[in-house]
């Protein structure tokens, strides 16, 4: 996808994929999840149970900047190739960090 420069679907299924290795993180450690959250929001409950998640509190707000937009398939306000190249590197690296943290 990438390569091939759907960014908008490259956006949507990394939050997904960090979204859900939160989410299994949070069940492995019995931990209470809410109905509705923000991927924000369970990286703070994983940040408590396990502060090596604390060094990526910061960075996964970013996912949120163009969710939405990749969700609804906006493409309207999507940046130019090359930082939209670049905006999709950074969260597939965050991602990866994310689910590295989540499987030990």
């Amino acid at each position: 996808m990438l390569n091939k420069g759907e960014y908008i679907s490259v956006f949507l299924y990394v939050q997904q994929a960090t979204e859900n290795a939160l989410l299994g993180f949070l069940e492995y450690s019995d931990a209470d999840v809410f109905q509705e959250y923000e991927v924000i929001d369970l990286m703070r409950l994983c940040s408590d149970i396990n502060n090596d998640f604390e060094k990526l509190q910061d960075k996964v707000t970013i996912l949120s900047h163009l969710y939405l937009m990749s969700r609804h398939r906006d493409e309207s306000n999507l940046p130019t190739d090359n930082l939209a190249f670049e905006y999709a590197k950074e969260r597939i690296n965050l991602c990866y960090d994310v689910v590295k943290r989540a499987r030990k």
